[in-house]
């Protein structure tokens, strides 16, 4: 874990203009009261520390105040089938439990092309 969140904390420290993505994961985002779904009781504790690194380095990158977006998976993320129809949501769950790799690589790149989200925490689902 630490490894990996002292890599993004020199990243941060660098002077930058730069935009940075970052695929982040499904715990950071939120409940609707607000606890982030890794601290909930029913978040797999396999993936805890994963999450928790994740979420660490994210905040290294924004507490920097860089131009950052990211972008996290619906709660299951797998291969599938390429559809192009996906929805998406700010800081919470999008409609959807699932969505399949091909459709989360598409929503990344049409972010990257048409940015809606710059200075976000946003999540796609089928």
């Amino acid at each position: 874990r630490e490894p990996y969140v002292d890599a993004h904390r020199a990243i941060a420290a660098v002077p930058t203009t730069a935009r940075l993505y970052l695929v982040g994961g499904f715990g950071g985002l939120s409940t609707p009261d607000g606890t982030r779904i890794k601290d909930t009781p029913c978040f797999p504790a396999e993936y805890k520390g994963e999450s928790d690194a994740a979420f660490a380095a994210y905040e290294a990158l924004r507490d920097a105040g860089t131009d950052l977006t990211v972008q996290a998976p619906a709660a299951v993320i797998a291969p599938g089938e390429r559809t192009g129809a996906y929805v998406t949501a700010v800081g919470v769950p999008a409609a959807g439990e699932t969505i399949s790799s091909q459709d989360f690589a598409v929503a990344a790149l049409d972010e990257l092309e048409q940015p809606q989200f710059r200075g976000k925490f946003f999540t796609a689902a089928n």
